[in-house]
């Protein structure tokens, strides 16, 4: 006896539910750069956040964008302690240069108080 049309479309739904799913395509996230199924054809966005995020921005990309400027900030202060440091190096090599050397027969005063002995209430 065939079976009705109602009957063969539950039947090939029930079969689908048990094939092996078809290799899914992964893309990139347009805004965040993550990885995520590819569903649908013209998707760009791994979830609706990203999406909103880049339409928020402009259209342009938030989160490789931040990456770039957080490095760009991390080298601009690295740049800017390194040049600190010179600073304070030539400041230091420049008292260094202006103070006169004393000449080794004169103690330095510090030196005559280390070497005393001490004496603890007594």
């Amino acid at each position: 006896m065939p079976l009705s049309a109602k009957a063969q479309a539950e039947r090939r739904a029930r079969l689908k539910k048990f094939e092996t799913p078809k290799k899914i395509r992964k893309a990139r996230c347009a805004n965040c750069d993550k990885p995520f199924p590819k569903t649908k054809p013209n998707r760009k966005f791994c979830g609706k956040q990203c999406k909103r995020e880049y339409e928020q921005n402009g259209g342009t990309a938030f989160g490789p964008l931040k990456t770039r400027l957080e490095k760009l900030v991390r080298q601009i202060t690295l740049e800017d302690r390194l040049a600190d440091a010179l600073a304070r190096l030539e400041m230091r090599i420049a008292a260094l240069e202006s103070t006169p050397a004393q000449s080794p027969s004169q103690p330095s005063p510090s030196a005559s108080a280390t070497t005393a002995p001490r004496q603890y209430g007594r």
